[in-house]
């Protein structure tokens, strides 16, 4: 899971990790919980919402540029906050019902 955030890694493995993820989703689309697989489609939406969002500021110049800044930043809090989301309902789905500890996202750099 860890592909879906913007992680500095080279593209060889970057690569990888994007068939892996795709492979692994396939699967838990079948297998995986209901909570689980929920919280991992919120994710996706807010993460293609904020592609399209970024799409446009590359281009963009001028007055539009600050709000469409504001919401792809808005964007990228909402979907760490849905990435720790996943994370959690994934070890509940492991067996630990009532798994309550939040998922920090950790980067370095």
């Amino acid at each position: 899971m860890r592909i879906l955030l913007k992680a500095d890694m080279d593209p060889e493995q970057q690569k990888k990790d994007k068939v892996t993820f795709l492979e692994a989703y396939d699967k838990g689309y079948i297998w995986a919980s209901e909570t689980v697989i929920v919280a991992i489609r919120d994710l996706i939406e807010t993460l293609e919402k904020k592609a399209a969002v970024d799409a446009q500021l590359k281009p963009v110049l001028g007055a539009a540029m600050p709000q469409l800044r504001t919401e792809s930043e808005r964007l990228d809090g909402e979907a760490r906050r849905l990435y720790q989301r996943c994370m959690l309902e994934m070890r509940k789905d492991s067996g630990c019902s009532d798994a309550a500890a939040e998922y920090r996202v950790i980067s370095f750099g």
